[in-house]
C-alpha cells in the first residue's frame, strides 16, 4: 500500500501513517511539498488555500525582506519536528530581525553583503541604530541565534528563485563566553529553605527542592506527572514530549526526593495528576531572597545547585549529562564546570599510589 494517497482537491495529498495532510504543488517554479499540520480535510483545505493564496502573490522579482522572514517563520511554525518552545524563540528572535532590520520592504535581490555586515555590527554593544534608535546589548547566544535565522531566511529567497546567492554568508557569530553559575553554598542554602518553610502554602519550598534533588528544568518539573514517577524503581520516567530536547529519559530519585514526594502525595492542590502543586515559585523566591538580604537566583540555579552535588560527590560527568538530559554527552558540562573538575581530579590524584 503507497504511503501517500491523492485526494479530489487539487495539490492535496494524505500522508496514510499519520493521517496528516500535505501540500504538494509547483509555485514559481519550486515543487512545495509541506505539512500542512491536521488531519482534518477541512481544516487542511483552508490551510492550502491560505498557502497557495500566499506563495502565488509572490513572485522572485519582487520578494521583500518582509516576506521572506514571513514565509522562514511560517516553515518553522509548521515543522512537526521543533519544539514549541523552540518555535516562541525563533519568533523572539525574529522580532529583532525586524525591529532593526533598516527597511523590511526592500527587494531581497537589492540587499548586498556590506548591508548585512553593517546590519550585524549594529547589534553589537554600544551601536547606534541607523535610524538614530539606540539599541539594547543582546547576548552573544541572541546575537548568534539572529544570524542564524537571517542566513535562513535568505536561504528561503533563493529557494524561491529571488537571489542566487546568501547575503548574509559571510556574517560571523560571536563567541559565547560561559560564566561560571552561582550556586548557593549549604549555608545559604539552608537559609533560603528556612524562609520559604515560613511563607504560608508551602508550594514555593517544594518546588524548590524539587528542582534541587532532580535537577530538572523549570519546564520539565511542572510536567512532571505521577504516572510518570516510579517510586518502586525510584525513578522518574521523562517521555520526550516534556523534555527540552525531545528524547525520554530516566531521572533518579534520590532518598531527599523521595521524602518529598511522600509530603507531596499528602499535599492537597488544583493540579490534579501533577506531582508539583505551583508551576512558577519565581515571585515568592525573589521576595524571600530580598528580604533575606542573599543575592538574586532564578529557577536554574537549583539545577546548577544539582550538578554540583552530584560532581562534588564523585558522579562521572557521563552520568551526570544523561541524569540532566543534556544532548552532548557532557560537553557544555565540562567547560561551565571546569572548576569543580578540576577540583576533583586533583583530590583523585592525591589518592592514587604505586
Amino acid at each position: 500500500m503507497s504511503k501517500w494517497t491523492k485526494t479530489s482537491t487539487t495539490n492535496l495529498i494524505r500522508y496514510n501513517p499519520t493521517g496528516t495532510y500535505y501540500i504538494r504543488a509547483k509555485i514559481n517554479g519550486r515543487v512545495i511539498h509541506e505539512s500542512l499540520g491536521t488531519t482534518r480535510k477541512a481544516l487542511a483545505i483552508e490551510k492550502l488555500s491560505a498557502l497557495l493564496q500566499s506563495r502565488r502573490s509572490i513572485t522572485p522579482d519582487t520578494m521583500t525582506v518582509r516576506q521572506a522572514i514571513d514565509r522562514w517563520l511560517e516553515d518553522s511554525e509548521r515543522a512537526h519536528n521543533i519544539k514549541p518552545s523552540t518555535k516562541k524563540y525563533h519568533q523572539e528572535i525574529v522580532e529583532i530581525i525586524r525591529r532593526t532590520w533598516p527597511d523590511l520592504n526592500q527587494e531581497v535581490h537589492r540587499v548586498t553583503g556590506s548591508a548585512v555586515l553593517q546590519w550585524a555590527d549594529h547589534l553589537l554593544p554600544n551601536q547606534q541604530h541607523p535610524k538614530g534608535r539606540g539599541l539594547r546589548q543582546y547576548s552573544p547566544a541572541r546575537y548568534n541565534a539572529a544570524v542564524g535565522i537571517l542566513r535562513g531566511i535568505f536561504r528561503v529567497a533563493i529557494d524561491a528563485g529571488a537571489i542566487i546567492h546568501n547575503p548574509a554568508a559571510k556574517l560571523t557569530k560571536q563567541r559565547v563566553i560561559l560564566k561560571e553559575p552561582t550556586v548557593p553554598d549549604p549555608a545559604m542554602l539552608q537559609t533560603i529553605l528556612r524562609a520559604l518553610a515560613a511563607r504560608r502554602g508551602g508550594g514555593a519550598l517544594v518546588f524548590i527542592k524539587f528542582l534541587a534533588y532532580s535537577g530538572m528544568r523549570r519546564n520539565e518539573a511542572i510536567q512532571v506527572t505521577w504516572a510518570m514517577t516510579d517510586l518502586e524503581h525510584r525513578q522518574f520516567r521523562l517521555p520526550a514530549r516534556i523534555t527540552k530536547n525531545g528524547k525520554p529519559r530516566i531521572v533518579p530519585i534520590i532518598p531527599q526526593m523521595l521524602t518529598l514526594l511522600q509530603e507531596l502525595q499528602a499535599m492537597k492542590h488544583q493540579r490534579a495528576g501533577y506531582v508539583l502543586p505551583i508551576t512558577t515559585a519565581w515571585k515568592v523566591m525573589k521576595n524571600t531572597l530580598a528580604r533575606e538580604g542573599l543575592p538574586h537566583l532564578t529557577h536554574h540555579t537549583f539545577r546548577h545547585l544539582f550538578t554540583t552535588y552530584c560532581l562534588n560527590h564523585g558522579v562521572d560527568v557521563p552520568t551526570v549529562a544523561r541524569w540532566r538530559g543534556d544532548s552532548d554527552g557532557g560537553a557544555m558540562m565540562l567547560k561551565i564546570y571546569s572548576h569543580l573538575l578540576d577540583s576533583h581530579s586533583q583530590q583523585m590524584a592525591e589518592g592514587l599510589k604505586f
